[in-house]
């Protein structure tokens, strides 16, 4: 009785089991825990003898195995035909290959399993292999040529996907076009990204335009394209609309390249400035302030005496010695343009000229300060490396003298060891203090 109930319960599974459409999938919650009533489900399909001990989801291109623990393995067993005993088995061995990441040996010895092929698919296109996961992915495709296992919409989704990422934008836009008028923005906004890497910026635009929700990506794709068509009203005006969205550096450059007041710009390069991280995005928005400010200063004090010369920060700055940090410059050049501007509105005429050259012989002494400080750093770094070398250079001294030692005292030994002595084949010659 209990038999007859085992094979109704897996007759039922059998046929309430999916296969259609979006893929080959299970019914069961948890294949993973196959008890002594059930076992995988099994259909007449391309390699099913094999796949019926897989999990496989319908919109992901792979095959996870269905490991059994001993005591649920042994009941498992049970349940199957002969046939269906050595099939599993079959797999077993592929299955230790693949835990051992053995490919060449998988392929080369079983060139036609389709799940190895489905499972090294998946390993690739996580590991960012994308050249390799489209090589095996035409391979999926020719073992089941007609999508019986996989629908042929995931299949050309996934073509579309690795096309894109190996840059053959056009293969790649072929594909996902078969699925443009479904309307999905995930599709759309795939399309546009093609587009705008093929260098075709008015189409990039149309397609972004065509999303019902359109996402900080595709505003960002549309600011690129209007940059490069030299739409600069656009670009601002998209730029403006990123940084409302992400209050982040790369926006604040953004939008201070398109502003024509100083003032502004000035004021989103000392915000980018404090969001730089990088070494080059801090020296290049540090270089746009000093040109800003210098500008800024000049004009000021061209309006008060046009023969006023104003020094230079920029000739500062190329005498600061290398052991300065970025930061270090920053708040430096800071510090010169807030005395320089408090001195234009603090005096005038003899004053001024006076607390300039006042500005600038401070700086040149902070200047030939730093300078001194770095050369007795160069100084001291020299004078260790110098002692340094000289200690490697007494330790292979005391090396090679050791060695020697132990060679003459070996040879010494040879010497004596290999003597003839007639009349006493037991002597020591050390006995005799040799």
């Amino acid at each position: 009785m209990k038999k007859i109930l085992i094979c109704i319960i897996i007759s039922v599974i059998c046929q309430t089991s999916v296969f259609a459409g979006q893929g080959y999938v299970y019914t069961s919650q948890n294949t993973k825990n196959v008890s002594s009533n059930q076992k995988p489900f099994s259909s007449k399909i391309p390699y099913g003898e094999y796949l019926q001990f897989y999990n496989l989801n319908a919109d992901e291109i792979n095959a996870e195995f269905i490991y059994l623990t001993h005591s649920d393995e042994s009941t498992f067993l049970k349940s199957l035909t002969s046939e269906e005993k050595e099939n599993y088995k079959y797999v077993k061995k592929i299955q230790k290959l693949i835990a051992k990441e053995d490919w060449n040996k998988v392929f080369s010895e079983y060139p036609n399993f389709y799940p190895a092929y489905l499972q090294y698919y998946h390993l690739c296109y996580e590991n960012e292999d994308y050249p390799e996961a489209l090589r095996i992915l035409n391979k999926i495709k020719s073992l089941d040529p007609n999508g019986r296992i996989f629908s042929q919409r995931v299949m050309n989704i996934a073509f579309a996907q690795l096309y894109y990422e190996t840059k053959q934008y056009n293969r790649a836009l072929t594909y996902y076009k078969m699925f443009e008028a479904e309307g999905d923005d995930k599709i759309l906004i795939a399309i546009a990204r093609c587009y705008y890497n093929s260098a075709d910026y008015l189409q990039a635009i149309s397609y972004c335009n065509k999303l019902k929700d359109q996402t900080y990506e595709a505003k960002e794709i549309i600011y690129d394209s209007y940059m490069r068509l030299k739409d600069m009203k656009n670009a601002n005006k998209y730029a403006k609309e990123l940084l409302q969205i992400e209050f982040s550096f790369t926006n604040l450059m953004r939008v201070q390249a398109m502003e024509t007041n100083d003032s502004a710009r000035l004021s989103y390069c000392y915000h980018a400035r404090e969001l730089a991280l990088e070494e080059k995005d801090i020296r290049a928005v540090n270089r746009l302030i000093a040109d800003l400010e210098q500008k800024k200063l000049e004009d000021s004090a061209a309006k008060i005496n046009k023969s006023l010369r104003v020094p230079k920060w920029i000739d500062f700055e190329k005498q600061l010695p290398p052991n300065m940090t970025l930061q270090e410059i920053a708040a430096k050049q800071d510090e010169y343009f807030k005395k320089a501007n408090e001195y234009l509105t603090q005096y005038k005429d003899q004053q001024l000229y006076s607390a300039f050259n006042l500005l600038t012989q401070e700086f040149n002494n902070f200047i030939q300060s730093k300078q001194n400080q770095y050369h007795q750093e160069q100084q001291y770094l020299l004078q260790q490396a110098i002692l340094e070398q000289q200690q490697r250079e007494n330790e292979l001294r005391q090396q090679m003298i050791y060695e020697q030692q132990m060679m003459d005292m070996m040879n010494r030994q040879n010497y004596y060891m290999n003597r003839y002595h007639p009349y006493n084949r037991f002597y020591d010659p050390f006995m005799y203090g040799w």
